[in-house]
């Protein structure tokens, strides 16, 4: 493809996908994607943490999150080799990273700039009002599709707006549903209908938006591949309470000429972490070598990992004991084995990224 676009939205979680809410309009951008282009949607798919930086950090890198702040590590001052960045910088592509915030965030400016991102865009570099998390999503990615040329791209995209506080005057978007006509969604029990409505509204901007951002760049760029997920999920549904596989689970949409559903193995499950490699098997040249710790979707992956729980195609459970929850249309939980296969390879993979993240690439010898 000649343009690759990761678009990580903020608190964008899988719930409101669910067949079970179809009810509500505020998911309808994304539907309609998956929908109507060639497109790939993994079901069972976790967030590296409860975090944005957490998530930004582990889709970038290709490695779990083990709430290290890796950003912020003596070796993130050198470029990672799993860096999907750094990766396709190799195959001749400009790489880019879009924020409508600041880069001092969670020295996100820096962090960048040192994982061989070629060009950085902030607060500063877009029009538009902005809340205290940055530009609003509208005029936000509307900038970004003004820096995007016939030169072939990596593009690494984070939203704001859905974050509180939720600051977006939507009476300047008539196509979102006001407060009386959301409130018809909200159910009885509600303890504070005021903030759901806000809430409802402001996840229907930022999908509606992200979808004509997709929608616009694929006409003027046919042959582009969009990554589509959130950067963390955990913030609030619609039920007093959730299942884990609702309160956990963001999405992960493939969008690009070509791509069908069937490609997708029926156990697949993944994470943040599996993103840099789904993207390197889509794109590199058949015998390319390529670093992850993370493992491609389309090739059997099927195991997500959270910094405190997984989840594969029956199950979603914790890392820390055996407590687990079936899957809505799973009837067989995992076995004692495969429950015991599952805690060991979250352990090992933690070990590898822990090591890397803390000492680099050093191997001191040992004494005797």
């Amino acid at each position: 493809p000649r343009h690759i676009f990761v678009i990580v939205a903020e608190t964008y979680m899988l719930w409101p996908l669910l067949d079970k809410y179809n009810h509500l309009p505020i998911a309808q951008g994304l539907s309609t994607l998956r929908k109507n282009y060639d497109s790939i949607f993994i079901p069972h798919f976790l967030p590296s943490s409860n975090g944005t930086m957490f998530g930004l950090t582990s889709i970038l890198l290709g490695m779990p999150e083990i709430n290290l702040l890796t950003a912020n590590r003596l070796s993130a001052q050198q470029p990672y080799e799993t860096a999907l960045s750094v990766q396709l910088r190799k195959q001749g592509y400009k790489t880019r990273f879009f924020y409508g915030g600041f880069p001092s965030w969670e020295n996100v400016g820096l962090f960048m700039n040192n994982q061989q991102i070629d060009e950085s865009f902030y607060y500063a570099d877009f029009g538009g009002s902005g809340g205290v998390w940055g530009v609003e999503d509208k005029a936000f990615l509307q900038g970004v599709s003004q820096h995007i040329t016939e030169e072939p791209s990596f593009n690494l995209i984070l939203t704001s707006s859905n974050h509180s506080p939720l600051v977006v005057d939507m009476k300047q978007e008539p196509q979102i549903p006001d407060e009386k006509q959301m409130g018809q969604f909200i159910p009885p029990e509600t303890a504070d209908k005021a903030l759901l409505i806000q809430r409802l509204q402001h996840f229907q901007y930022a999908d509606q938006y992200i979808a004509q951002f997709v929608q616009d760049m694929s006409q003027k760029y046919p042959d582009s591949l969009f990554i589509i997920t959130g950067d963390h999920a955990d913030r609030w549904t619609m039920q007093s309470n959730p299942s884990l596989y609702e309160r956990l689970s963001v999405p992960l949409l493939i969008v690009g000429k070509g791509l069908k559903q069937s490609m997708l193995p029926a156990d697949a499950a993944g994470s943040h972490m599996d993103i840099p490699a789904t993207v390197l098997e889509l794109v590199l040249p058949k015998g390319t070598e390529y670093y992850s710790l993370g493992q491609s979707l389309l090739l059997g992956q099927n195991l997500a990992l959270h910094a405190y729980y997984w989840e594969n195609d029956a199950a979603i459970g914790e890392l820390s004991s055996d407590t687990l929850e079936l899957l809505p249309e799973s009837s067989q939980p995992p076995s004692a084995q495969e429950l015991k296969q599952i805690h060991q390879t979250a352990k090992d993979i933690q070990t590898v990224a822990a090591w890397r993240i803390l000492h680099g690439l050093e191997l001191s010898p040992q004494t005797h």
